[in-house]
């Protein structure tokens, strides 16, 4: 059985189309939350800077940064400011790092820095990108393409996962054989049963007309695992949600020890 659904979803996992374009030509919003990220914000910034597909905005939500964080995006900023090349307008978000109110009541993190993003967006499409998350330079591309040719309301994908240490390389496989040999993938777009789902946060893009119709991630708000949560959202208002193979739009390393 395990070995007949991994075949299945072989053959009939979305994986996008290179220069595909998206509802809304270029109105397409990069929203980053960052909390913390010294070590990732630089890369993930510049490799959505890179992106074939038009974008109208990368914005990056310093979510109260104790680390070098919001000095790296600030030299981004000034560097963009100054940059001959047509970049899109990098804006930064957030909280000061001494801003001793912390989050509102009934909030989570995440989903707070989420609906923070999304408020500020104007865009058509929001795409959600996780700061340890580096985009391909067709990976917006190739989303877009899925939006078009399965009528997706939301597009989210599982980037190349990268693997280092021993345990990365003991544990992460079984993290994908959850959905790749035990899960019918395609009944995530095909059944409007809420529970056949899978979704990843890390790579999320959803129609801002679907967002604010479902109440955003405010209607979330102290969901810890929100990307299911909100695509959950999605298919209970009648709308399509598209799990993808996005080996070729990103990549991650998800953790760094045992």
């Amino acid at each position: 059985l395990a070995l007949g659904m991994t075949i299945v979803n072989e053959l009939t996992w979305p994986r996008g189309k290179r220069r595909g374009r998206m509802p809304g030509y270029g109105r397409v919003s990069i929203l980053i939350p960052a909390r913390n990220e010294a070590r990732h914000i630089e890369q993930c910034v510049r490799a959505a800077w890179s992106s074939e597909h038009p974008l109208l905005e990368v914005i990056v939500c310093d979510d109260a940064s104790t680390d070098e964080t919001p000095e790296i995006l600030a030299r981004l900023q000034a560097e963009q400011e100054r940059s001959a090349m047509a970049r899109p307008a990098l804006r930064v978000i957030g909280q000061d790092r001494d801003n001793t109110k912390g989050l509102p009541a009934g909030w989570v993190g995440k989903p707070y820095a989420c609906h923070r993003l999304a408020s500020a967006a104007r865009g058509e499409i929001l795409l959600f990108v996780d700061a340890d998350t580096f985009l391909d330079y067709d990976g917006v591309a190739r989303m877009a393409s899925l939006f078009a040719e399965l009528d997706a309301d939301v597009v989210t994908a599982v980037p190349r996962q990268r693997a280092v240490t021993f345990f990365e390389r003991l544990i992460l496989p079984l993290l994908h054989v959850t959905y790749t040999s035990w899960f019918p993938i395609v009944l995530t777009w095909r059944s409007k049963d809420e529970r056949f789902l899978a979704a990843n946060g890390q790579l999320l893009a959803i129609r801002r007309e679907m967002y604010d119709r479902i109440g955003g991630h405010e209607a979330i708000r102290q969901e810890l695992v929100d990307d299911m949560e909100l695509c959950k959202r999605v298919k209970r208002h009648g709308g399509r949600v598209v799990f993808a193979d996005g080996d070729a739009m990103a990549q991650c390393r998800m953790y760094d020890s045992a």
